[in-house]
């Protein structure tokens, strides 16, 4: 215990006190993530704080090591060992996180060295068995070394998906962390625990510089180091025979992230695209739209994810069975997550080739548009065939917005999508848009796919406007 408490203040020591000098770092290189599409900060932030991260865990481990040696107790031999094989592997992942934040990678070239990675790790652990949830215990073979590559992978990348707010993926890997202490703690596996002790105390001291409002950003060096670490030593958590843990917990302990990206794979099939292409629909996303601020999501998620990592917890030592049934619940409440959101797609679906017919014939007409009062006009029109109740233009994206356009149709609903408008590379504006009582989110998610493409064109052409009301809406009130 006295090592697992020495790795987690060390690491979180060293994460708060060398995340200054990686700012400092990332300036001078130009490493900076500047405003942009899918963005929700407004100014340059510097992006490479993953090194502090990564820098505290790496030296950390080392201090720990040589203590071990000074002291002459070799209790950490094992431990030695273990984390050199795990840190070994990560350094690929630090590496191509790096690279990305200095110039993106292709989204295909990331995923195929992700897997890789993930590979790499297969052959350097040797797993003999894996705990699949519901299954029991699967000796080592072909198709279990694909499903832990999916589950590196995935879990890579869900980390990497949620770092979209300040602070949010810093917070839910440092409290997952913590969690995969406790049960390796509980179940007296010392290689695990310290692993994860030091992880969680390198993320909670980089927090103190990434909560809102952020001084910097992880950027990928972080995000996919954090989640490639987290992958790892819980699959390996599994293999110690005195910890017993199914797949099923890290999968509960990881919920936020995992359901989120399965999810943003799901719409995105369904909408046809790409599932690595990016968009500003995520969890986080849909709660800011509900009204909340940055803090009051990321809090309303660490809380989530704390309770689902006591909750994995608790469940150290629960037979199969009680741990099967725990994670049908939390495919469930998944299922109803999936609902409540309006993710169900399907009925809107065979409407987008109409929609997308009626996008083209816009698109035409706005070519011909001799002001931006003529065009909102045109936009108008699309937005009834969207089926849109209710749009709103504005001008920057924070709270001194200002209003370029108004629409109001029908009545409209409480649910809200918004929309980024981008003027050359930068965010620019943003237009706001609600469908009609009691309409679900996947309306506007379908709407959304067909109008970003003619906003993405046209939409710097609107915003260069004062305040008008569109010309139809101008004459019914005349009427009147």
């Amino acid at each position: 215990m006295r090592w697992v408490a020495l790795g987690f203040a060390g690491a979180m020591a060293v994460a708060y006190l060398s995340t200054p000098l990686a700012g400092w770092f990332a300036r001078r290189i130009g490493a900076i993530d500047r405003p942009g599409r899918r963005k929700i900060h407004d100014h340059p932030i510097p992006r490479l704080g993953g090194l502090a991260i990564a820098g505290a865990f790496y030296a950390v481990f080392i201090a720990l090591w040589c203590l071990d040696l000074v002291m002459g107790r070799a209790a950490l031999d094992h431990y030695t060992h273990w984390t050199m094989r795990l840190l070994s592997c990560a350094l690929p992942i630090i590496v191509l996180g790096f690279v990305d934040d200095l110039r993106p990678l292709p989204a295909a070239l990331k995923f195929g060295l992700e897997v890789l990675a993930a590979i790499v790790v297969i052959f350097v652990f040797r797993f003999t068995e894996v705990q699949v949830p519901l299954v029991g215990v699967i000796p080592a073979g072909i198709w279990t070394n694909i499903l832990l590559v999916l589950w590196i992978v995935g879990v890579t990348n869900a980390i990497n998906l949620t770092d979209g707010l300040d602070g949010l993926a810093a917070g839910i890997g440092g409290l997952a962390a913590l969690a995969v202490c406790a049960m390796a703690t509980l179940s007296d596996n010392l290689d695990t625990a310290i692993a994860a002790a030091i992880l969680g105390g390198a993320c909670l001291g980089f927090l103190r510089h990434n909560f809102h409002p952020a001084k910097i950003f992880m950027g990928d060096t972080g995000s996919l180091f954090i989640g490639f670490l987290l992958a790892v030593i819980s699959v390996e958590g599994t293999q110690k025979r005195t910890l017993g843990v199914a797949l099923a917990l890290p999968i509960l302990m990881l919920g936020v992230p995992i359901i989120d990206t399965l999810i943003a794979i799901f719409r995105r099939t369904l909408l046809g695209r790409s599932p690595m292409a990016p968009d500003r629909n995520h969890l986080h996303h849909l709660l800011l739209r509900l009204g909340l601020t940055q803090r009051k999501v990321v809090l309303l998620l660490y809380g989530v994810t704390a309770l689902l990592g006591a909750f994995a917890s608790a469940l150290t030592f629960a037979s199969s069975r009680l741990v099967g049934a725990v994670f049908l619940v939390f495919l469930l409440l998944a299922a109803l997550v999936y609902r409540q959101f309006g993710y169900s797609l399907r009925p809107y679906l065979a409407r987008r080739r109409n929609w997308r017919t009626e996008a083209r014939k816009a698109a035409e007409q706005l070519e011909r548009a001799s002001n931006s009062a003529a065009a909102w006009g045109i936009f108008e029109e699309l937005f009834s065939v969207l089926e849109i109740h209710k749009a709103t233009l504005l001008e920057d994206f924070d709270e001194s917005a200002r209003t370029v356009f108004q629409f109001n149709g029908q009545a409209a609903g409480t649910s809200e999508l918004i929309v980024p408008i981008h003027a050359d590379g930068e965010l620019a504006g943003e237009l706001r848009i609600a469908g009609g009582p009691g309409s679900r989110a996947a309306a506007l998610l379908a709407a959304a796919e067909v109008l970003d493409p003619v906003l993405e064109k046209f939409g710097p052409f609107l915003l260069g406007s004062t305040l008008v009301e569109s010309p139809r809406r101008s004459g019914e009130n005349s009427a009147t």
